[in-house]
């Protein structure tokens, strides 16, 4: 069975859908800062340090294109 929604209804579930994956890149931000605590290579520490800036970035970005 199709079911068709509203305009406003599938603008909310898009928007939902956005959300969630703002938070998903929040919450990479937080697993590579845990795995930064967790090295002991320097090198090894600092590219997760830089993985995490990125991920914050990306949700950054993404939650000023919703405003």
């Amino acid at each position: 069975m199709d079911v068709a929604f509203s305009p406003e209804r599938q603008q909310m579930t898009a928007l939902n859908n956005f959300n969630e994956q703002i938070r998903e890149y929040y919450q990479q931000a937080v697993d590579c800062g845990r795995q930064a605590d967790a090295q002991n290579d320097p090198k090894v520490k600092q590219q997760f340090l830089e993985l995490k800036r990125l991920w914050l970035l990306l949700a950054q970005r993404c939650e000023s294109k919703k405003a």
